[in-house]
């Protein structure tokens, strides 16, 4: 920021009048330019045969004592022209500099946002299985393997409940035909044990299958009252901690607004000191830029 100050002073120009002085001394070296560029030492002339006089058809230079002058002229534009565009340059960086600001920049001191909470990970049935001794463990994983084997064993086309069907089936229909004539062949069917025995085994496995269940259930019901209880400790936790986090949050925001304000605050102020500031035209630049500003004027 410090050397771009150089071009500024409280009395001078402001940037649109900067620029349109420099627009109007590119007018004027271009124009000097073009004679420059067209220079000739040489005149032109042409006749025709037979008749002596010659006409003058271009016309070189007859003195070059003006070319320094006209060299100077163009390079004191240009240096006119260089030093009002440098300066609206360094002021459109100063007031880059200015939007740029940040809290840092101004000395604000910042205050430190809060951290959100974060919820705890809930525990698995794993984790209060995992909590259990040798013999409870034990009996939850036998009482799992047991009653899925007992159940493959007695449900809805489950062996047993599929040999007792064909039992009946048997009771039933005691014999099939197959064949005809004196291929005929009859199948004789009889249960090859007592029709009770079988009953009393399936009942009492239904009866060992309920209770073997419900006391796995209620093993079960234990694992989901403590994943319940976990859940809602834990919930209860998260939700006191994001309260107060919260409270923390919205202090923190306010912080930040006000801090936004005097951040503001302090733009406008330096962005309107540096609107009071007036390009300044060197001494040596002084005599070419009264010459241009009265161009300006015609």
């Amino acid at each position: 920021m410090q050397k771009d100050l150089i071009f500024f002073g409280e009395s001078g120009l402001t940037s649109s009048s900067a620029n349109h002085v420099a627009n109007l001394s590119k007018e004027a070296y271009l124009q000097i330019e073009k004679d420059l560029s067209n220079i000739r030492f040489v005149d032109k002339k042409m006749s025709l045969i037979g008749q002596p006089e010659e006409q003058l058809i271009s016309e070189g230079v007859k003195t070059v004592s003006d070319i320094d002058g006209k060299l100077a002229r163009v390079a004191k534009l240009k240096s006119l022209i260089c030093w009002l565009r440098e300066a609206i340059k360094a002021k459109e960086r100063l007031l880059e500099e200015v939007n740029r600001l940040t809290f840092e920049d101004c000395g604000f001191n910042i205050p430190e946002q809060p951290e959100a909470p974060k919820k705890e990970a809930y525990i698995q049935e794993d984790d209060v299985i995992g909590t259990w001794g040798i013999k409870q463990r034990n009996r939850y994983y036998y009482l799992e393997t047991l009653c899925a084997q007992i159940g493959k064993f007695i449900h809805p086309d489950g062996w047993f409940t599929n040999a007792r069907d064909s039992m009946f089936d048997a009771i039933h229909n005691p014999r099939t035909v197959s064949g005809n004539g004196r291929d005929t062949v009859v199948y004789h069917y009889v249960p090859s044990i007592d029709v009770q025995e079988v009953e009393d085994e399936f009942m009492s496995l239904q009866d060992k299958y309920r209770s073997y269940q419900a006391e796995l259930n209620g093993m079960k019901h234990e694992i989901e009252v403590a994943l319940e209880n976990d859940k809602v400790a834990k919930d209860s936790v998260y939700k006191e901690k994001w309260q107060s986090y919260q409270g923390e949050y919205d202090k923190y925001s306010h912080q930040l607004v006000e801090l936004s304000n005097r951040l503001t605050e302090v733009k406008n102020q330096k962005l309107a000191e540096l609107q009071k500031l007036k390009i300044i035209i060197p001494d040596s630049l002084k005599p070419i830029y009264e010459e241009v500003s009265k161009l300006g004027k015609k």
